[in-house]
C-alpha cells in the first residue's frame, strides 16, 4: 500500500515535487521523468507561477502511481487509463498495491499482468466519473487504448480489430487502408505510407501520432 498524506491544496514546484514522490516510493525520480509522464499524458499539465510550473496533489498522485505500477512491469500504455480517474480513485489505486516503497518491486510479465486483471475496473471507474462532467475523461481513457492497439504488433490484432478498405480519394485514386482501434475510432492510412520497422525508430514514430493527436483533442476543447 502506498498512502499519500499530503494536504490535498498542496503546491509544488518540480523540485519538491521529485523529492515528496521519492520518499514515498524510496527511489530518486528525475526532472526528464516527469516531463516525459507530461508530454505523454501521463500527468497533468502543470500550472504556471511566473515562469515556474507549479504542480498540485493530483500531479503527485498521478506520479507515484505511474511509478508504483511502471515498477511493477507494467507498459505506460496499460497505466495511462488510469492516469485520468478523480483523485479519489487515484489514491483508492495507490492504497490497494501490495508492497511498501522499494519493496514493491517489479513481478515477472505474467505476475503483471495479473496484477493489472486484478485491479478494479478502470473502465468502470471512468464510466462513473464520466456521468457527472467529464467528457475530457472519457476522451484520455480512449487515447490510452488508442496507444495501447498502435503498440501492438498488427500481425497480433485480430481481424475485427484491423481492417483494409480498397476506397480511393477521388483527387489522385491512391488507396487508403484502414484500422479500427476501437468502437468509434479508426485510423486511415495512405498507403504509400511505410511505417519504420519495429523497433524504437517505430515508437518514437508512433508517440509523434500520439502527440499530434494529444494536440488536436486540445484544440477541439477550447
Amino acid at each position: 500500500m502506498v498512502k499519500v498524506f499530503t494536504p490535498a491544496d498542496a503546491l509544488y514546484g518540480l523540485e519538491e515535487l521529485l523529492l515528496v514522490a521519492g520518499k514515498l516510493l524510496d527511489e530518486e525520480i528525475s526532472p526528464r521523468t516527469v516531463r516525459l509522464y507530461a508530454t505523454q499524458g501521463l500527468i497533468d499539465r502543470p500550472g504556471k507561477e511566473g515562469r515556474s510550473a507549479v504542480y498540485g496533489h493530483r500531479h503527485l498522485l498521478q506520479l507515484v502511481l505511474v511509478r508504483a505500477l511502471a515498477r511493477r512491469g507494467l507498459s505506460l500504455s496499460a497505466i495511462a487509463p488510469f492516469c485520468v480517474l478523480a483523485d479519489a480513485d487515484l489514491e483508492q489505486q495507490l492504497e490497494q498495491l501490495d508492497g511498501e516503497g522499494a519493496a514493491a518491486t517489479a513481478p515477472s510479465a505474467n505476475e503483471a499482468l495479473q496484477y493489472l486483471r486484478d485491479l478494479p475496473s478502470t473502465a468502470d471507474a471512468i464510466g462513473a466519473a464520466a456521468e457527472g462532467s467529464s467528457s475530457f475523461a472519457r476522451k484520455a481513457a480512449a487515447m490510452g487504448s488508442v496507444l495501447g492497439m498502435l503498440n501492438k504488433p498488427l500481425s497480433s490484432r485480430s481481424r475485427s480489430e484491423r481492417t483494409s478498405t480498397g476506397s480511393r480519394s477521388s483527387d489522385n485514386g491512391s488507396r487508403w487502408l484502414r484500422f479500427t482501434l476501437a468502437p468509434g475510432i479508426e485510423v486511415h492510412v495512405r498507403d504509400s505510407v511505410l511505417p519504420p520497422p519495429a523497433g524504437p525508430r517505430r515508437q518514437q514514430w508512433l508517440q509523434h501520432l500520439l502527440d499530434r493527436l494529444n494536440a488536436l483533442l486540445d484544440d477541439a476543447d477550447r
